[in-house]
């Protein structure tokens, strides 16, 4: 009975810790912790409520519109590298279950309100020299200095008002948005 209490206990530890994460019971969970994953600079933790033909550990579970707009269109690092160098804060941004879409087996949640963005002057400058030597891509100087001056002037106010499709998979709620077409 005791190894029983101290492997409940364990196990609920490391729950509320973020290491196991608690299946989406809800429409709004999967999303909620695609993006507390996204927060946590944690890609491939974040493919755990994406549905299985999108996952993907290098990239978003589903589009945050703007949240690279920083950078601006100067050369970045990968994706990973790209999102370390972003400090999100989600206080602003509020996550509701959408109206019950046609199917049991799919819903939409509803982003609105805003994500706080900050990115570190030192350290976004470093990578994005790296990124344009491992490129072998130009700089345009005035471009870096224009991005350098926004990302100085503090932290970045990102308005969200955004749908986000789940669906039921496995018994459990994920985020299965339709990839963007180029």
């Amino acid at each position: 009975m005791r190894r029983v209490t101290i492997a409940i206990l364990a196990t609920a530890l490391l729950a509320g810790c973020g290491l196991v994460p608690l299946p989406a019971a809800r429409p709004s969970d999967a999303v909620r912790g695609a993006i507390d994953r996204i927060v946590a600079h944690d890609l491939p933790g974040a493919t755990r409520f994406t549905c299985l033909a999108q996952r993907d550990p290098r990239d978003f579970p589903f589009t945050i519109s703007g949240i690279l707009s920083p950078l601006g269109s100067v050369p970045t690092p990968s994706l990973p590298e790209t999102l370390a160098l972003i400090s999100i804060d989600t206080r602003g941004l509020r996550i509701a279950d959408a109206p019950a879409l046609p199917s049991a087996d799919e819903a939409a949640v509803q982003l609105g309100g805003s994500l706080s963005l900050t990115l570190d002057p030192v350290e976004t400058e470093r990578a994005i020299r790296a990124a344009v030597l491992l490129q072998n891509d130009p700089l345009d100087e005035d471009l870096m200095a224009q991005t350098m001056s926004a990302i100085r002037n503090g932290p970045i106010e990102l308005p969200v008002d955004q749908s986000v499709r789940v669906v039921r998979e496995e018994g459990e709620w994920r985020v299965c948005d339709p990839l963007p077409v180029n």
